[in-house]
């Protein structure tokens, strides 16, 4: 697991909220000087995946992000359907960072995206995901893995 959800809870949570405010307001800003001048749309392209980095640590504490393995996730996940996705940037930052770019990196990707399929085989079998549940995802992060 990702070793900021080791730390303790309290920890986790005043980050998270940091963060999360921290990435609130900025969003604020450029919607409210977009509304004189619509060019500060543009500065969304630059802070959607700030947002994304931001936003990981609070979506993960309140169940909006549930991980299978430390670079496999899935979005509200529920007993209907899971939408499974890589790992975000926090996840890259937090987990990947020690690993040489190249073959020892993509096999280790590898390695946690095959685990978290295992370990979502394995609760479907303890009954812990109903077998109707609908698992959708794209390849996208797997083909780009060379």
């Amino acid at each position: 697991m990702n070793k900021f959800y080791r730390q303790k809870l309290i920890f986790q949570w005043i980050i998270a909220i940091t963060l999360l405010l921290g990435a609130l307001l900025p969003m604020f800003v450029i919607i409210i000087k977009a509304s004189n001048q619509p060019l500060y749309y543009l500065f969304f392209m630059i802070y959607i995946p700030v947002a994304q980095f931001a936003f990981t640590p609070f979506c993960t504490l309140t169940g909006i992000y549930k991980y299978y393995s430390p670079m496999l996730l899935g979005y509200n996940a529920t007993d209907k359907q899971i939408d499974l996705h890589n790992g975000t940037s926090f996840d890259y930052l937090m987990v990947m960072t020690h690993h040489k770019p190249g073959i020892e990196f993509r096999n280790r990707l590898l390695k946690y995206h095959l685990e978290g399929l295992l370990n979502i085989i394995q609760l479907i079998e303890n009954k812990n995901i109903p077998e109707t549940v609908n698992i959708v995802g794209t390849s996208y992060f797997l083909i780009n893995v060379r």
